[in-house]
């Protein structure tokens, strides 16, 4: 089961970057709580914080790196990152 979160209506994680957006799964009965996508609509690469997430550790689901801080995200332009969190 999933509950999804769009940014245009859930604030529960924000960037402060233009044309970067987040949106978010509530999961259940799966490896990961939470499943966050981080998308750059801008036509330039941005380097991103992650509010609203606290002190953990992000996975990264799509490259299956092992873990990332969320302080810096680098978000290519056009593009979007997929991470976890236990």
């Amino acid at each position: 089961d999933a509950v999804f979160h769009g940014y245009w209506f859930d604030k529960t994680y924000s960037v402060n970057a233009p044309g970067v957006y987040v949106s978010w799964y509530e999961l259940k009965n799966a490896p990961f709580r939470r499943m966050i996508i981080i998308g750059n609509m801008s036509k330039t690469d941005r380097v991103v914080k992650l509010n609203g997430v606290g002190d953990v550790t992000l996975y990264d689901l799509w490259n299956k790196d092992a873990a990332q801080s969320p302080a810096l995200i680098k978000v290519s332009k056009e593009n979007f990152r997929v991470f976890g969190i236990k």
